[in-house]
């Protein structure tokens, strides 16, 4: 025995998330079964980058998802 021993530990840095692999983190987070934490453990990407990524898909800056519609109140007299 050498005494010596190695760790291996996750890759640091940034990660680089296509399109599409963004869109199907926020599934697997938010879909009906979804949970943020599982997505966060399986995908190791931080949760911040799961609600970034969800507020852009909401707005429309995530590339290739149309914008959530926005709510608008009409008013309206009641004739009666």
């Amino acid at each position: 025995m050498s005494g010596r021993i190695e760790i291996v530990g996750r890759v640091s840095g940034r990660r680089r998330w296509t399109v599409e692999e963004k869109l199907a983190i926020l599934r697997d987070a938010f879909g009906p079964d979804g949970s943020v934490r599982a997505a966060v453990e399986r995908h190791e990407v931080g949760s911040g980058a799961i609600y970034t990524w969800r507020r852009q898909a909401m707005s429309g800056a995530l590339s290739g998802v149309p914008a959530r519609p926005q709510t608008a109140f009409a008013a309206f007299a009641d004739s009666a």
